[in-house]
């Protein structure tokens, strides 16, 4: 899928698409799941945890949020880590 290479090769330009077409359609757990992704492959770990956070609250029983919920959240810590030392 085209979002996938995106996803691994340019991950801002993908997010650049995608954050219009998630906003008209916010319901959408998928998009919100691949935002969250995307968002994390960038480094832009306080959208990341939004994004999982929005998903999660979609679909409480997809576990696909919370694993990216938690990687954004252990990515940030893990930064506040090295930034303490």
């Amino acid at each position: 899928m085209r979002t996938a290479l995106l996803r691994q090769r340019r991950p801002t330009e993908a997010l650049t698409r995608l954050r219009p077409i998630a906003a008209r359609h916010p319901a959408d757990v998928e998009l919100r799941l691949r935002l969250a992704e995307l968002e994390l492959c960038a480094g832009e770990l306080e959208r990341a945890v939004a994004e999982a956070g929005i998903a999660i609250q979609l679909a409480p029983g997809d576990v696909r949020g919370m694993s990216l919920l938690l990687q954004a959240q252990a990515r940030m810590d893990a930064g506040a880590g090295t930034a303490d030392s």
